[in-house]
């Protein structure tokens, strides 16, 4: 006679969307720890792909690695679960996927412009524009509640910090400037925010009836 053993399905989608939580809080706390044990960086001009180079910059990798994850497990389970949020799904997935071409094509800010360097940028773009439409969106098929109004709020920050740091690089290449003041931490702030919303949203999904 064969027995088998049977989990509850419940027990598996909370580990599923624990797995998204976890890695985008190591990859938030992995913003602040890259400040502590390389403070030879600046906190307002460079951005965090330099802390992915060099002396211990196996931590943000770690990092980024985490974020990326994390953003395309949350895609699938919205996927999965959510059927008219779809778009928002395919759209979170697709920023993974930019922040994976971050860390393919690594740079950092005293790199010379060239086609990596390029695609470096491409993929951060990809990264915060698609992530931000994605919130958007997903703000339209929650029903009014506190998650609903944070959502929302990410997503204008998001949209707001997009367009900024868009400005900035094309300032940075029309005119030929070495840095620009406050781009790097703009840059973090909006990696921060990404991370944070991550969490928060995997953690509704285990609580709440988004799941």
């Amino acid at each position: 006679m064969n027995y088998h053993i049977q989990m509850p399905s419940k027990f598996f989608n909370s580990v599923s969307l624990f797995i998204p939580s976890f890695l985008a809080l190591y990859f938030v706390a992995s913003i602040f720890i890259v400040h502590l044990v390389r403070p030879d960086l600046g906190l307002y001009y460079q951005g965090l792909s330099n802390y992915a180079v060099g002396d211990k910059g196996i931590i943000m990798e770690m990092g980024f690695l985490s974020l990326i994850t994390a953003e395309i497990l949350t895609a699938i389970n919205i996927f999965k679960t959510r059927k008219n949020a779809r778009i928002s799904a395919l759209l979170l997935f697709a920023a993974g996927i930019g922040m994976l071409i971050v860390v393919m094509f690594p740079a950092t800010s005293a790199d010379p412009i060239s086609i990596s360097k390029t695609i470096h940028y491409l993929g951060a773009f990809t990264q915060g524009i698609c992530f931000t439409i994605s919130v958007l969106l997903i703000c339209k098929n929650l029903e009014k509640s506190n998650f609903k109004s944070y959502s929302k709020t990410t997503g204008i920050l998001m949209l707001t910090i997009t367009l900024i740091i868009s400005t900035m690089y094309l300032c940075k290449i029309i005119l030929g400037i070495d840095q620009i003041p406050t781009l790097g931490l703009i840059q973090k702030i909006g990696l921060l925010v990404t991370g944070l919303w991550l969490v928060v949203a995997s953690h509704k999904m285990i609580n709440s009836k988004y799941v």
